[in-house]
């Protein structure tokens, strides 16, 4: 070691002291792995949520609001005793015609703007088609259309209350359903990563040989002690520590190996072990309380 560093017992983030083992292959630690399943189920279940809002919740919402607006026209045409045909038999061309006029001259007249606003609360919904607009018709949400009066009588009672109060629903915005989307994506894109994450940490394995203080590591490379130039503790408090392989090793000559201690145990116990036999005076060191600055 090039320096003293405390151990796992001096600092409250760090590893505790281990618990001195006689497993010659490392397992995976219990408490870590119940922290990855928890993070993908908590996950996944936001990506349920997600799916759900996106496949269900918001396009109710959406169609809410689109019967709302359609029962606002309806209305509307009906006090003005409009002659203006409330059938749409090809809403995306309607709707595209009025967005065209809307920008030649800047302004729709009222009926004209609950049908634009209408349709686009459809188009929102992927419903902007015959099966929501025309008269008669079967309407996607499960009603048969027979007439204009009709549909108009149906939805007043629906959303009308006493005194002739209404209760309008929240319209959606052109982000609602593709944000679930992308909560969705986002969710188990990281629930796959851990799941593969912690399978693959699973597949992993070091191996212990206490007589000749032998480390295998899972590609089948060894380690002693005195092969190794320095055991690097700047990230202990993470649960990592690196060590700086010798140059004359056979197959690992120079390289750092940095090993997550937290994750397979007892790694940790067998690491410091091997500190101890090539470095005993830095070993012995480092397990010294380390003083405190003054004040």
């Amino acid at each position: 070691m090039s320096e003293s560093t405390p151990t796992p017992a001096e600092t409250d983030t760090a590893p505790a002291e281990p618990v001195r083992s006689s497993a010659t292959v490392t397992s995976l630690n219990r408490k870590w792995v119940i922290k990855m399943a928890a993070i993908i189920l908590v996950l996944d279940l936001f990506g349920l949520w997600a799916l759900y809002d996106a496949l269900w919740a918001y396009p109710k919402r959406g169609a809410n609001a689109s019967e709302y607006l359609e029962y606002q026209l309806l209305d509307l045409l009906a006090k003005n005793k409009s002659n203006s045909d409330p059938s749409i038999p090809d809403p995306a061309q309607r709707l595209t015609q009025l967005k065209k006029q809307l920008n030649e001259t800047g302004k729709l007249d009222e009926a004209d703007g609950l049908r634009v606003r209408w349709l686009e609360s459809l188009q929102l919904i992927s419903h902007l088609n015959a099966n929501a607009t025309s008269i008669p018709r079967d309407d996607f949400r499960g009603a048969k259309v027979t007439t204009a009066a009709e549909r108009l009588d149906t939805l007043t009672k629906k959303w009308t209350r006493d005194q002739g109060k209404v209760d309008p629903p929240k319209p959606l915005s052109a982000f609602d359903i593709p944000s679930q989307w992308a909560i969705l994506a986002i969710c188990w894109s990281i629930s796959g990563w851990v799941a593969v994450t912690l399978a693959a940490s699973a597949g992993k394995k070091f191996r212990w040989n206490e007589a000749t203080q032998t480390l295998t590591l899972p590609g089948g490379a060894t380690l002693i002690p005195s092969q190794i130039a320095e055991f690097d503790k700047r990230k202990w408090h993470k649960f990592y520590i690196a060590l700086h392989v010798k140059p004359d090793h056979p197959t690992l000559g120079g390289k750092t190996l940095e090993f997550d201690l937290l994750r397979y145990e007892p790694l940790e116990q067998w690491v410091l072990d091997m500190e101890k036999t090539a470095f005993p005076e830095s070993a012995q060191d480092s397990t010294q309380p380390q003083p405190v600055p003054a004040q």
